[in-house]
């Protein structure tokens, strides 16, 4: 059975618990909300759904949520960009549960899934590294 060494094992989980893996996290889910608004997948011309959609259509909402989500991909790379990728992408989430709060019957239940990712976002980017890991750069010899 395959055993990866301790050194790969180390830098999956300090890759997978980093900032950048959240990033990606966030830029998919963007992504993903990007699609859904692209206008071959909505009705341009329906009603409004919430209020921000009164502002602008759903196309124009996917081409920002797309801007957002490239913005935190390019984050992981860029590090210097992170804080405003994470704020892009909180803000929106924020604003569209705002948004989905305003509208009537069952607006509560979107804005309360945005409402959650705004919260989760906030829990995981706030909270930083408990403390610094090191990682071997040799695995240990065992004698």
């Amino acid at each position: 059975m395959f055993q990866p060494d301790p050194c790969t094992k180390a830098r999956v989980k300090r890759w997978l618990t980093s900032d950048e893996a959240g990033l990606f996290i966030l830029g998919s889910v963007g992504l993903g909300r990007a699609v859904s608004l692209a206008p071959w997948v909505v009705d341009i011309h329906r009603r409004p759904v919430h209020l921000l959609e009164q502002l602008f259509p759903p196309h124009v909402w996917g081409l920002i949520w797309l801007l957002i989500s490239v913005g935190c991909f390019v984050a992981i790379v860029w590090r210097r960009s992170q804080p405003l990728a994470v704020a892009a992408m909180t803000g929106i989430h924020f604003f569209w549960a705002a948004s989905y709060s305003f509208t009537d019957g069952r607006g509560w239940v979107p804005s309360m899934t945005y409402f959650s990712i705004f919260a989760l976002i906030l829990w995981a980017f706030a909270r930083g590294r408990r403390e610094p890991e090191l990682v071997p750069q040799e695995p240990p010899k065992l004698e």
